[in-house]
């Protein structure tokens, strides 16, 4: 099932319980994440949630700089997603 947020884009695998981030913010990438790393993420955004900018790394390759604005639309993204696994 393919997934096109404000921030992040990829594929969902129902079977693999799997989701695929393919895109986020202009930056292509292949970064597989299961449930609990993207239920971890969420909460540490909205633990975070009241700072003016984030750092994000995936796979520690891929430094993404966030916005407090872009971290709300990250966050609207990350429970669309968070959905999927139920």
């Amino acid at each position: 099932m393919k997934i096109e947020g404000m921030i992040i884009s990829g594929e969902f695998d129902k079977n693999a319980q799997e989701f695929t981030i393919q895109k986020i913010k202009n930056w292509y990438t292949e970064t597989v994440v299961k449930e609990e790393q993207v239920e971890k993420l969420y909460a540490y955004l909205i633990r975070n949630k009241e700072a003016e900018e984030q750092i994000l790394t995936l796979y520690d390759q891929l430094l993404v700089r966030l916005t407090k604005d872009e971290m709300s639309l990250l966050l609207s993204d990350l429970e669309n997603v968070v959905s999927l696994y139920q």
